[in-house]
């Protein structure tokens, strides 16, 4: 973790009378302390503490504290947004520095990002000179409300009822103000023509979860066929700190002019989901009344991820209810293939156009329904094999530095080293790397670490390596994620479907691992993918193979700061040591790829993707890690993260906030 500082400069003089032991005469000796103010962290969330530091450049021997008096501004509310401090800090005698800690307030307001400023005023020594006297801590707000929209009343009839649509959010507002939400209105109605005029704007008041559209629908005598009004959500005007899903909703106006004095509505059912071998997927299209008049012929039209032709029989397109009848079935042929493609849809869509003028679509008028595939992959193309094969230590043990003990005046640990492992290794690459980089590489990891308001996935989006995890006691990086060439490979187009990473514990001859499952980059590095029992052997004999530790042994560090451990930790009761087991399991059944674009086959492990999280299988979360005290040679730490001997291993997320000498990636 990076840590920025605001620095003080203090000038104090203290005069300290000497007595002589047999004499009158007296001495003066005078100091010259430097003073600093810093912030261990310039940028924090809600859910973390900040930390102000007051540092003189060597102990306070004047045999008295030196009390330092501040005031505190910003634009965060004391009481509101953090605990009230009491505007003074001493320094300790023989202490050469103390801490401001302000714990702040994780609420559930959406608000503006805010700052706290401390300014010191008074040093309350005489001789002190305050040269720059403030330090700043943003606090980055973490709080957000997803909004939605849905049409309530989705139907509207000219001169009988209006439609209604209802803007909700997950959450009472709570900002004090009406929150105004944004929409776009678009549809083949027109504004202010068909219904009274909208203003794009929906207030949700203070305190409330929602608010109502009213569609006040105009009865005007033009015989035209029923019209749309859709409303969207605006997101890109939507407040700070508002997201939205189902941000799009539509309502119907029917109209009620024409020659006939009957008016029906329309609609259509079916069922959810249809087997590939159950023959037909019928729908049926209803009247809301036993037609009285001529025969009414209705169009449809057929969408989905189905394909007419390959995966069903395509309909006419249009369907005739008779008089005196109410509804109409219409068949639809499955075709029953043998090709393994997963479900697929056919959706249903009647059409207003063509209708006669007493006639006007009701709801619901669409239907989707699912046809669910009863095909296997038994011909897979694409190599499904996975191996734990023997891997070989030929070189090495090899002259190694590593040195964690000293933690900076921001709060890192620094964390010096070589990167030379301490056991024998492997170099799968001799022809491009003839020794591995045993240049002098420093991390820096958080000495207080915290949790933060959500992890941090150690690959990009598309599944590229993006931070190492950690570093291990030995200095060698941990680095669970693969990249190429160790990627599914589309085999038309030549490119990687990072969807689908090689798990390199299931992929140990492929992905180049030695005896430590760990291998050389191109660049010299060495790092771990996976269980380094070989040198978890060296802190703890015979732990990797059933011998539980009397204490927990710590591995290595995480990028955030919290430790890991090797396989075992402290109990739920704290009172004795435990082996922790991971949460993740693999999926059941077949992947749903073609062996082309994406890997086809049983979920073996072979792919990272092959695995879930299922909370509760096992001891610990999803980054593979428990809140749990620990405590250690260097402290006691909330949480800690577990090398297990099951998936994942090494937890591919962070809990906490990486440090920057962490990054692969930009």
């Amino acid at each position: 973790m990076n840590t920025k500082s605001f620095k003080l400069i203090a000038f104090f003089m203290l005069t300290v009378l000497m007595l002589s032991c047999g004499g009158d005469d007296d001495t003066t000796v005078t100091f010259e302390v430097d003073a600093s103010i810093s912030v261990t962290k310039a940028k924090i969330s809600e859910a973390e503490p900040a930390v102000f530091t007051v540092t003189i450049s060597k102990s306070n021997t004047s045999g008295n504290v030196i009390p330092m008096s501040y005031s505190v501004s910003g634009t965060a509310s004391q009481g509101a947004d953090y605990s009230a401090l009491s505007g003074v800090v001493e320094i300790a005698e023989n202490s050469s520095s103390t801490k401001i800690e302000v714990a702040i307030t994780d609420d559930t307001s959406i608000e503006e990002d805010e700052t706290i400023i401390i300014t010191l005023t008074d040093p309350g020594v005489q001789g002190v000179t305050i040269v720059k006297s403030s330090a700043e801590v943003i606090i980055e707000d973490n709080d957000t409300r997803t909004v939605t929209i849905s049409s309530t009343d989705n139907i509207g009839l000219e001169g009988d009822n209006n439609a209604s649509f209802t803007v909700s959010l997950d959450a009472a507002n709570s900002t004090g103000s009406p929150l105004e939400i944004p929409y776009i209105i678009t549809g083949t109605a027109t504004n202010g023509t068909d219904y009274t005029a909208l203003s794009g704007s929906a207030a949700i008041a203070n305190g409330e979860t929602s608010t109502v559209i009213e569609i006040a629908v105009i009865d005007d005598d033009v015989d035209e066929e029923a019209e749309t009004i859709i409303l969207t959500i605006d997101e890109p005007n939507l407040p700070l700190g508002v997201i939205t899903v189902n941000k799009e909703a539509t309502a119907t106006i029917n109209d009620n002019d024409g020659e006939s004095s009957t008016t029906y509505t329309v609609t259509v059912v079916g069922p959810p989901t249809i087997g590939e071998a159950d023959g037909n997927a019928n729908f049926k299209v209803t009247l809301d009344k036993s037609n009285e008049g001529a025969a009414i012929t209705i169009a449809y039209t057929i969408s989905g991820t189905a394909t007419a032709g390959a995966d069903y029989t395509a309909p006419s397109g249009s369907l005739t209810i008779n008089t005196s009848e109410t509804e109409r079935v219409v068949n639809i042929p499955i075709v029953d293939d043998a090709e393994v493609e997963g479900d697929e849809t056919i959706i249903i869509t009647l059409s207003a156009s063509g209708l006669p003028s007493d006639v006007a679509l009701g709801s619901p008028n669409t239907k989707t329904i699912t046809i669910t595939d009863n095909d296997t992959d038994a011909t897979c193309a694409n190599d499904n094999s996975t191996d734990q094969g023997n891997r070989s230590c030929t070189l090495g043990p090899d002259s190694n530095t590593y040195n964690d003990a000293t933690v900076n005046g921001g709060g890192d640990r620094e964390i010096v080293t070589n990167g030379i492992p301490t056991h024998e290794y492997g170099n799968q690459i001799p022809m491009i790397v003839s020794n591995l980089d045993n240049s002098t590489k420093t991390y820096y990891v958080d000495n207080t670490p915290t949790k933060a308001g959500a992890i941090t996935s150690i690959t990009f989006d598309d599944g590229s390596p993006k931070w190492k995890f950690g570093v291990a006691k030995n200095g060698v990086a941990i680095d669970p994620a693969p990249a190429t060439p160790f990627i599914f490979e589309d085999t038309n187009t030549g490119e990687y479907n990072w969807d689908w990473v090689f798990e390199p514990n299931n992929n140990m001859n492929a992905v180049g691992l030695d005896c430590a499952i760990a291998h050389v980059q191109p660049d010299g590095l060495y790092h771990y993918h996976g269980d380094m029992a070989i040198y978890a052997e060296e802190l703890s004999s015979g732990i990797s193979t059933g011998t539980a530790p009397t204490d927990p042994v710590q591995i290595g560090w995480a990028a955030d700061g919290f430790p890991i451990l090797y396989y075992y930790g402290p109990d739920a009761a704290g009172t004795g040591i435990a082996k922790l087991t991971s949460s993740y399991q693999l999926k059941s059944g077949e992947r749903p790829g073609d062996g082309e674009s994406e890997p086809c086959g049983e979920y073996n492990g072979k792919y990272t993707n092959d695995y879930e999280y299922v909370n509760g299988a096992g001891d610990l979360d999803e980054c593979n890690g428990i809140e749990r005290n620990v405590t250690l040679s260097t402290g006691t730490y909330s949480y800690f993260y577990v090398i297990t001997a099951e998936f994942p291993v090494i937890s591919r997320c962070l809990v906490g906030t990486p440090n920057d000498a962490f990054k692969i990636g930009p």
